[in-house]
């Protein structure tokens, strides 16, 4: 590790202290909360480390009682859906299967914003009336900005510091979820 990475993230982060990004993570906290309190349920998905960071979080969700699962985890389910029809309808294709509610969120983490099957599954919720949020970096031409309903952009265009920065940010609102949960 050199200085030159750690200023970077160093960097990074205090973009992120800023008062309309600090807005943004709260705003997600808020919807996150009252997705709970309906009694929906958060959706995640992520390609690559996205998609195990989109396990990770699901997983923190689930271990104090909240539902929420990743569309990333099931491998037989990804690689059929892929084999059989295309592997840019893995997530859509989950989505149409599974009992959704409007009250129900889709977090698509997508470093690039141009996946096509994370774009192609944030149509899909937009359709079944679920909220979209897009995780994403701020690189030009990014799609996901088009289609998802709130759009939180890292300061960044390094894939590995959009991703450090998504996980902080999620444990930020799991960590809050659950001492509020632990407060009542």
């Amino acid at each position: 590790m050199n200085s030159i990475t750690l200023t970077e993230c160093i960097v990074i982060m205090d973009q992120m202290k800023t008062p309309s990004f600090l807005t943004q993570i709260n705003t997600l906290h808020l919807l996150i909360k009252q997705t709970f309190k309906n009694n929906g349920k958060l959706i995640f998905i992520g390609n690559g480390g996205s998609a195990s960071d989109s396990q990770h979080i699901a997983g923190e969700f689930v271990g104090i009682g909240f539902p929420a699962v990743s569309l990333s985890s099931n491998m037989s389910v990804i690689t059929a859906i892929a084999n059989d029809k295309h592997y840019d309808y893995i997530f859509s294709d989950q989505l149409t299967s599974l009992s959704t509610s409007k009250n129900d969120v889709l977090i698509a983490f997508s470093t690039s914003g141009n996946s096509v099957n994370i774009l192609n599954a944030v149509i899909k919720a937009n359709n079944l009336n679920i909220k979209t949020i897009g995780i994403t970096g701020n690189q030009l031409n990014n799609k996901l900005n088009q289609f998802a309903n709130i759009i939180i952009q890292i300061p960044s265009h390094n894939t590995q510091r959009i991703q450090e920065a998504t996980l902080l940010i999620f444990h930020l609102i799991y960590d809050k979820i659950k001492n509020e949960k632990e407060n009542k």
